[in-house]
């Protein structure tokens, strides 16, 4: 089980995408544990964490499991530093692809990260969405793949037929 950070422990601010209603709704019928969402003080909304925060500086910024989902990392990064005092820590929890559902997903090039710096995205271009949607695995048992267990990712199943990858792109755009 994973170490959480709470509000009872320090003071804690969370950052995410949305509100916490908002997340409620989306992963409604996901299998994620809706009561464990917990309330976000700070939704993005396309903003920058300076914008949301209102220049508000942060010892200490921890980002788990959440580079892998900004479209601009070049942008987030610079972000970050907006908001880190001078001698602040940022901490990344980065997960490892091959043993996530992502495990199929194409490994973004420095022309990806590049262009998506240029191009200024706030949220997932078109690829970024359809790589996730198509390539989205079902299943993953990530401890077998740990112990070693060698798994054909090609014939496993797809969250998503080329269908719903292609209308999930569309909505999301």
């Amino acid at each position: 089980m994973l170490a959480r950070c709470t509000k009872k422990e320090s003071k804690i601010y969370y950052v995410d995408h949305a509100t916490t209603s908002e997340l409620r709704k989306k992963y409604a019928n996901e299998k994620v544990p809706i009561d464990e969402i917990v309330t976000v003080d700070y939704a993005l909304h396309n903003k920058t964490l300076a914008e949301v925060t209102k220049g508000k500086k942060f010892y200490y910024i921890i980002a788990s499991h959440v580079i892998e989902h900004v479209p601009d990392t070049i942008r987030w990064l610079q972000d970050i530093l907006d908001i880190l005092n001078e001698n602040g820590k940022l901490s990344l929890v980065i997960p490892d692809k091959r043993y996530t559902f992502d495990i199929n997903r194409n490994v973004s090039r420095t022309a990806d990260v590049i262009g998506s710096y240029i191009d200024k995205l706030l949220k997932p271009n078109s690829s970024m969405m359809f790589d996730f949607a198509k390539e989205y695995i079902k299943d993953v048992d990530s401890r077998k793949i740990w112990q070693g267990e060698i798994i054909n990712f090609t014939k496993i199943n797809h969250r998503y037929n080329l269908s719903e990858s292609l209308e999930m792109t569309k909505m999301n755009m």
